[in-house]
């Protein structure tokens, strides 16, 4: 599998008659969705902290939008481990880039920093890891399958394929969400 494209095929194997832009379209719909609901796409970004750059990429990929950051770690020059400034307030996301304070920027200077992210493709992208496709694409192709199949009046329209790739896509994600601690 080279990229999100090569899943049209098993797509179109289902559902006769699709033609080929729109189920790219819906492709990368699912995976933009499958992304949002699972936050399974991680990055980390590695940067070199400098007391005069107060803005960080915290996408670390071309083609992808940052859905929340899951850690910001920092490490003083000279220093073996990092802090985990996560929760502490120290910066703030926009966009793709989280803004540090200038007090963490000065007392890191010349260190480094990591940031943990869930990310998703840009809307016109078909850019995604290929482990990340790998791990997926059984959910990405159903829920593909299922985007398609329930839309009327359309010649691949098919209702039990609907039911049976929507239940599939489900499934599979709830279980690429992560583990959730419940306190009762």
């Amino acid at each position: 599998m080279n990229d999100l494209y090569d899943l049209s095929f098993h797509v179109e194997n289902e559902l006769t008659g699709v033609p080929e832009a729109v189920v790219k379209f819906v492709l990368r719909d699912v995976v933009r969705e499958f992304c949002r609901r699972t936050h399974a796409w991680k990055m980390k970004t590695y940067s070199r902290i400098d007391k005069e750059v107060c803005a960080y990429s915290a996408s670390g990929f071309a083609d992808a939008e940052v859905l929340a950051v899951t850690g910001v770690f920092v490490r003083r020059a000279g220093e073996k481990e990092f802090a985990n400034i996560t929760r502490s307030g120290f910066y703030r996301l926009e966009g793709n880039f989280i803004f540090l304070q200038p007090e963490v920027l000065t007392y890191n200077d010349e260190g480094e920093m990591v940031i943990e992210s869930a990310v998703m493709p840009m809307f016109e992208s078909a850019n995604v890891p290929l482990d990340f496709l790998s791990r997926h694409s059984g959910a990405i192709i159903s829920g593909a399958v299922a985007e398609l199949a329930k839309q009327k009046n359309r010649p691949w329209y098919n209702p039990e394929a609907y039911e049976v790739h929507s239940a599939r896509y489900r499934g599979l994600v709830n279980s690429a969400m992560p583990a959730r601690n419940f306190h009762g």
